[in-house]
């Protein structure tokens, strides 16, 4: 995974069953074929789902660069 010249690296995503309900923000990407990416913060993890035709797949991805773009857009909200 590349965020503007960042990547991930393998040890940094590891797969879940779930993602935690209690989420403060997200953003979906709806694509041809009607996959689906959605990337979700709960002030700690950040979740990236991805359904497609053949079914569903969830992890947790640690990248500094994702939270801090998820608590920057929050703090313009004032979510605390």
């Amino acid at each position: 995974m590349s965020i503007k010249g960042r990547s991930v690296s393998a040890d940094g995503i590891r797969e879940v069953q779930q993602v935690n309900p209690a989420l403060s923000a997200g953003i979906v990407f709806n694509l041809k074929s009607s996959a689906e990416v959605r990337i979700q913060y709960d002030k700690e993890d950040v979740y990236v789902t991805r359904t497609d035709k053949t079914g569903q797949k969830k992890y947790i991805v640690e990248s500094a660069v994702l939270k801090e773009f998820f608590d920057n857009k929050l703090k313009l909200f004032h979510v605390s």
